[in-house]
């Protein structure tokens, strides 16, 4: 039978939080990227006032 992946009952920033805080893989694994590459994407779109939704 197949055991589900993606189990989180979090969703939108908790869920990010949940990936950013929790094991390094799992950033890589959703978003195809490390998490000091995101760390680097949402500074840049800070910096350019991109906003949080």
């Amino acid at each position: 039978p197949r055991i589900p992946h993606h189990t989180s009952i979090l969703t939108g920033k908790a869920w990010v939080l949940e990936l950013m805080n929790g094991h390094p893989d799992r950033i890589k694994i959703n978003f195809g990227v490390s998490l000091d590459t995101f760390s680097a994407l949402v500074q840049v779109l800070k910096r350019n006032q991109i906003k949080e939704s």
